[in-house]
């Protein structure tokens, strides 16, 4: 437990003191979300470097970060620290609906997060490859992963495309098992992800102006989301990370619209390497967000010059390369194919080989014939957020907002922005094709959010979210209650 803590004060210094001196955002949350993010890259940039040197042993991570730790201690001990303001919470105290929802979040959070604290990983991936995989890492020094799980061979296409998947959730994962050699902390590493998802909402909706509580409120409406709160419990999936991720690059994203500078070009390229390294669907994600990109950049060629616009762009392909590409590049060179083993292609042209096409690897998640829209809206746990709130979000902002100009001093940034779940259903429905409502989580928390900002401009939008909300939240605390989980979640919410 001592090297577990060595490492994460080592770490959580140099990142901090970095923060401190490139990211002097004015708000609170956006420090602590940047700072998550370079202490997740340094994390990841550590173990791929020592990894591919095959010496990714404790007593080598060790020096490496303490190394860090003494650059960064000593190339900034002389500048100015930055000073952060307090954090103001009395308005939560003021709003007795969302003193509600953090009471009801932080009761359930506690029980589910012991129970899988004290039990064994009950998820069939975490065997498979996120914890198995860094746990041949811990035993060989190396990043290879074994084409066989437990002497078993691979039975499927999907089983043998585990080796390949990309790994910077796995590289967390190792990070918390490393030191203790055991799987327990692992098996709750998603747990910080709730936290960092609710700042991240909180975060976007404070910069399109809406009030600090209805703000808050909405983070927490996304974390009580029934399927995506329920794994916590399920213990080592990645989903929830995604999500969170997601939401983080979103934010970054309108930070560098805000403040076009290079630092901030730096957080968010590495914060979209940090993504795309964790997920293959996360791409589809990423090309969710390229009109509200595309916008800001043809805003920015008209305030600033094309070279300047150009070295925000390559530094941010270069940290996405740095943070996000290693397995594609691993796979490619050993397959001849970085999606392997699915065969892609473009207008029907094979451009890299691999064993199964892309529509015949989504059925084996579950087949189409099993498919129901009913199943998914009523039976899959997305509660009444995803009726009142997500699914109108997805719709009604990009069709209303043309109609309601007056509303929107920017009307072509909402739409942008409107647009962003729009394209994420579409591409779910249409292209992805892989239904499972667990790869939907990064586009939950962009309905909520473009839902949010649009009732938030007209007169009874607050109410309805306020009521609806309220309705939303004793939904999803009814939907979680479990046996003696409720009768204790609600007992700690009560003393909360």
């Amino acid at each position: 437990m001592f090297l577990f803590a060595l490492l994460n004060v080592l770490v959580g210094f140099s990142t901090y003191r970095l923060a401190e001196i490139l990211f002097s955002q004015e708000r609170l949350i956006d420090f602590c979300l940047s700072w998550f993010t370079l202490f997740f890259a340094q994390v990841v940039i550590v173990e791929l470097f020592l990894g591919l040197l095959r010496i990714l042993y404790l007593p080598n991570i060790i020096l490496l970060h303490l190394a860090i730790f003494l650059i960064v201690y000593l190339t900034t001990r002389r500048n100015a620290r930055f000073k952060l303001e307090l954090p103001k919470i009395k308005f939560i105290f003021e709003n007795k609906i969302l003193l509600f929802a953090i009471a009801i979040f932080v009761g359930f959070f506690m029980v589910k997060f012991w129970i899988n604290l004290i039990n064994p990983p009950i998820c069939p991936e975490s065997l498979q490859y996120h914890l198995s995989f860094p746990a041949n890492w811990i035993k060989n020094g190396n990043l290879n992963n074994p084409i066989s799980i437990f002497g078993s061979r691979p039975t499927s296409a999907e089983l043998t495309a585990l080796t390949y998947y990309p790994m910077n959730a796995e590289l967390l994962f190792f990070w918390w098992m490393l030191p203790l050699r055991n799987a327990f902390l692992a098996d709750v590493g998603q747990a910080v992800f709730y936290i960092l998802g609710i700042m991240a909402v909180y975060s976007i909706l404070r910069k399109y102006a809406i009030k600090r509580d209805t703000a808050l409120f909405i983070g927490f409406l996304w974390a009580l989301i029934p399927n995506l709160f329920k794994q916590i419990r399920m213990g080592t999936q990645i989903d929830v990370m995604c999500a969170a991720l997601f939401l983080i690059i979103l934010n970054n994203l309108l930070i560098l619209n805000k403040e076009f500078k290079l630092k901030n070009a730096f957080i968010f390229g590495v914060s979209l390497g940090l993504f795309v390294g964790t997920k293959v669907l996360n791409i589809y994600w990423c090309i969710a967000l390229l009109p509200l990109i595309f916008y800001f950049i043809i805003n920015k060629l008209k305030k600033y010059s094309l070279r300047s616009v150009f070295s925000i762009f390559l530094l941010i392909v270069s940290m996405l390369f740095m943070f996000g590409s290693f397995s594609y590049i691993r796979t490619f060179l050993l397959t001849g194919n970085p999606l392997y083993p699915v065969t892609v292609s473009i207008f029907g042209k094979s451009i890299f080989a691999g064993i199964i096409d892309k529509d015949n690897f989504s059925k084996i998640f579950v087949p189409w014939n099993e498919f129901s829209i009913r199943d998914i809206l009523f039976c899959e746990g997305l509660g009444v957020q995803f009726l009142v709130f997500i699914l109108p979000g997805t719709i009604i902002p990009l069709l209303a907002a043309v109609f309601v100009k007056r509303k929107f001093q920017n009307i072509t940034e909402y739409i942008m922005l409107f647009l962003i779940p729009t394209i994420m259903f579409w591409m779910y429905f249409f292209i992805i094709k892989a239904y499972w409502v667990r790869y939907f989580f990064p586009y939950l928390g962009m309905g909520l959010i473009t839902c949010a900002i649009f009732l938030d401009k007209f007169k009874y939008g607050r109410k309805y979210m306020t009521v609806f909300g309220f309705i939303c939240i004793v939904s999803s605390a009814a939907e979680l209650a479990h046996r003696y989980e409720l009768v204790t979640s609600f007992i700690i919410a009560l003393l909360f």
